[in-house]
């Protein structure tokens, strides 16, 4: 049986550390470094390609330095960052879509993401101190 268990580098520490017997009876501690924000640009265009969309040109300018920003934070969600900001940006893009000509519209229109389609907020999950609830800890 393989039970992989998940998570950043302090909650990680905290869950070993919770049992005295637990560290010593998992074998193998892999630590993945964080995605650069460069290589998180590469994973957006990557997931765009995926699902048959196209970014504008104004994207990588847009995106790169509110990438690099939020990778500085430690509730970064890396990997999983990447995705949500297509699934936002395709959020985005819907309300600009209906806002166009329909008669005018082309297949291109609708395949690409600009960079005003992205929410490039930075919200809650990203905070410097994360919020707790429930139990004191």
């Amino acid at each position: 049986m393989v039970v992989i268990f998940a998570g950043y580098p302090k909650e990680m520490n905290d869950f070993l550390d919770r049992n005295p017997g637990l560290r010593s009876r998992i074998a193998f501690h892999v630590n993945f470094e964080d995605y650069t924000a460069e290589e998180l640009l590469s994973i957006v265009h990557l997931m765009a390609k995926n699902n048959e969309h196209k970014l504008a040109d104004d994207v990588d300018e847009t995106l790169l330095p509110f990438l690099e920003r939020v990778c500085k934070k430690p509730n970064f969600g890396n990997g999983r960052f990447a995705r949500n900001l297509i699934e936002g940006a395709l959020f985005g893009q819907a309300p600009r879509l209906t806002r166009q000509n329909f008669s005018t519209m082309t297949m291109d229109d609708i395949v690409t993401l600009k960079a005003r389609d992205f929410d490039l907020t930075e919200d809650d999950t990203l905070e410097e101190e994360p919020k707790h609830i429930g139990f004191n800890r």
